[in-house]
């Protein structure tokens, strides 16, 4: 299970950290659930868009704090899906972005210098 904080922006619990009263804890990855969503560590959920990872990676856009439905039923009145059981979540989403040029490898740049007549 992956946690996220909607209020600082991290993912994944630390295994020591700072708590908002200013202790600092080890074993802060082990604290109770409750004492996790004081401090603002929720459940992740995450969306990723379709992207090459040839040629692209995944960076976090936002990380926010949501009501997600688990059970529900749909009211055959209205319609309407009618929440039964809400889990808050911290809803990871992620951008894709081109990857930075590689910097060619040693092999690649002895081949270079030989191809131009130089000698290594």
């Amino acid at each position: 299970m992956i946690y996220a904080n909607w209020k600082t922006g991290q993912l994944g619990l630390p295994f020591s950290g700072t708590l908002s009263n200013g202790k600092t804890v080890s074993s802060y990855n082990k604290l109770p659930a409750t004492a996790l969503e004081a401090e603002g560590w929720l459940q992740a959920e995450t969306f990723e868009p379709d992207y090459d990872p040839e040629t692209q990676t995944l960076e976090i856009s936002t990380i926010e704090k949501v009501d997600k439905v688990i059970d529900g039923y749909t009211d055959p009145e209205t319609g309407e899906e009618v929440p039964q059981t809400i889990q808050v979540v911290s809803k990871v989403t992620y951008v894709a972005v081109d990857k930075p040029p590689q910097a060619p490898t040693y092999e690649e740049l002895v081949a270079e210098v030989l191809e131009l007549g130089g000698t290594v």
